[in-house]
């Protein structure tokens, strides 16, 4: 795990609720530390322990190993033959159902459902 700096960490440590979870995800995107690892990172500062000696937990191994699973899927999407059928009707407006009918493609990814 990837230590992020004490300048971060207690700007982290100060935050809560909504703010933390926005800041914690921006930070995840940036560093590609998942948001558990975070987590852990920002109680540890919290308790005064060292960034220097990361601990691992289960759950944060697993989610590893799931990550790597889902991106060494290499099944390639099924085109969906008649994309009509998959047309949200939601917008009634003449507008939508002009851009509606200009898709002529879509996929099926076998990995999402």
């Amino acid at each position: 795990m990837v230590a992020l700096p004490d300048e971060l960490l207690g700007k982290l440590a100060q935050l809560s609720g909504y703010d933390l979870t926005l800041e914690m995800d921006k930070v995840s995107r940036e560093t590609g530390i998942t948001m558990s690892e975070i987590e852990v990172q920002i109680a540890r500062f919290k308790m005064g322990g060292s960034q220097q000696e990361p601990i691992v937990h289960a759950e944060v191994q697993e989610e590893a190993i799931l990550h790597n699973d889902l991106n060494s899927v290499g099944r390639s999407p099924k085109f969906i033959q008649q994309p009509q059928q998959y047309r949200m009707k939601y917008n009634p407006a003449s507008e939508a159902k002009e851009k509606q009918m200009q898709v002529k493609q879509a996929i099926l990814c076998e990995s999402c459902g």
